[in-house]
């Protein structure tokens, strides 16, 4: 097996529609309150079996609300992960070596994305009103129809060609296209024995379906399928972790069609995640200060502590930790304190942080709520920047202030320990002496 060359230059080419709403943090408070009052068992089960699943959620629901929205974010997910993309036959050949399939294993991965043509008729899915048909007319009819299926996948492989080399095949399309429906309805173990120096037909279908094709295939099917369901996953209730709502574990699930082009949404972008963590770390210098309030900033929160920043400027406290909260933000949230708070202020900071929607009509108690209700079913945390702003030099002036602040930060070190959210992704226990 060769290393792969995956042409990114298909994704990076594409302009994303820019068009897709962002999605509501209420929507996904909503979705996680009714897994954890087992309204959906089958989804409880698998955010049991694996807590991470909660921060997939918020990850989909950050990067809605960023520049490009789901549409960018999606593109992001396949440049970082081109692996991913691949279907169980791509999965089980690997990368051929000399850069070229032989005609069993073309063929094999080609039917990932269409029908199998070597399959015996079958019975199911007839558009047939079979009660004025006999036998004989029956047969015949399914007979076209798989004869129209062969021509039309026989017509798509010659297009690609066309397509690749910019100009009109010059051969005789008939017979080509007679032949290549031949290796398309063979057995494997007979088109195992097929040799392209012996066949045209052969050869052509061979330097016609490269890896690349496959590849940019994947692309295709992995945009036109995966944005619609990043945004059921996030927020319809009874849209499950796995492929398609199926299997219990959604790391492994039960069934993987080539057809999605991609290995598994939930399990890529778990892989992103770490990814897109790592590499936003790099943004930081790697001195002593930073390095110290990395390591405490992390601390906090595997120990589900919201964390207060207060002190001196121009010690790298806000741009450490500000870079920390954007490479997890499905952990941690940034509110900064502004140097003159006031409790609609600090509510519509909370808001913003956390992905809420809202406009000048909406009633400040209104969005308090909103506020709590995302921190309760969640298990968000909070980080406070300039939090010295938040302390009133006279306590009655900002007495509601300061209880509202803590009110919060209280609720939501509560509802991050006891929620489903686990000890350690995407950060780096510190050692006991840090």
């Amino acid at each position: 097996m060769s290393a792969p060359h995956y042409p990114l230059e298909v994704l990076r080419k594409l302009k994303p529609a820019w068009v897709t709403p962002a999605i509501d943090s209420l929507a996904v408070a909503e979705k996680l309150k009714a897994i954890r009052e087992l309204r959906f068992p089958e989804a409880a089960e698998q955010l049991a079996a694996c807590p991470e699943l909660e921060y997939v959620l918020w990850c989909i629901a950050y990067f809605s609300r960023q520049p490009g929205g789901l549409d960018k974010f999606l593109c992001d997910v396949l440049l970082e992960c081109p692996e991913r993309l691949r279907t169980p036959a791509m999965a089980k050949i690997k990368w051929p070596r000399n850069g070229r399939y032989t005609v069993a294993e073309a063929i094999e991965i080609w039917r990932d994305f269409e029908d199998d043509l070597s399959a015996p008729l079958s019975r199911d899915g007839d558009d047939y009103d079979t009660r004025w048909m006999s036998d004989e007319e029956l047969k015949e009819a399914r007979q076209a129809e798989r004869s129209k299926r062969i021509a039309s996948q026989a017509e798509e492989i010659l297009r690609i060609a066309e397509k690749a080399s910019g100009q009109r095949t010059s051969r005789d399309r008939d017979n080509l296209l007679h032949e290549l429906g031949r290796l398309l309805t063979g057995a494997l173990s007979v088109l195992r024995k097929v040799n392209p120096s012996d066949s045209p037909a052969a050869a052509f279908l061979v330097m016609t379906l490269t890896p690349e094709v496959f590849w940019a295939r994947c692309v295709t099917q992995a945009l036109r399928l995966m944005k619609d369901r990043l945004v059921k996953l996030a927020t319809d209730l009874d849209y499950g972790f796995g492929e398609r709502g199926e299997g219990a574990d959604p790391l492994k699930p039960k069934t993987w069609r080539g057809r999605d082009g991609l290995d598994g949404l939930v399990p890529t972008l778990l892989e992103y995640m770490d990814r897109y963590a790592a590499k936003g770390r790099r943004n930081v210098p790697a001195i002593t200060v930073s390095n110290q309030i990395t390591d405490k900033f992390n601390y906090a929160v595997e120990m589900h502590a919201n964390v207060l920043i207060a002190g001196d400027a121009r010690f790298l406290k806000s741009v450490t930790v500000g870079n920390e909260c954007r490479c997890q933000p499905w952990r941690v949230r940034l509110v900064t304190i502004p140097s003159k708070p006031t409790l609609r202020s600090i509510v519509r900071a909370h808001a913003d942080a956390l992905g809420i929607a809202y406009t000048d009509k909406t009633p400040p108690f209104e969005l308090e709520e909103d506020v709590k209700d995302v921190l309760r079913h969640s298990s968000l945390l909070i980080c406070y920047d300039e939090f010295h702003f938040a302390i009133p030099p006279r306590l009655p002036k900002h007495g509601a202030l300061g209880c509202w602040i803590g009110f919060v930060a209280t609720w939501s070190i509560a509802n991050s320990a006891s929620s489903f959210a686990p000890r350690g992704r995407a950060t780096t226990r510190p050692s006991p002496s840090s």
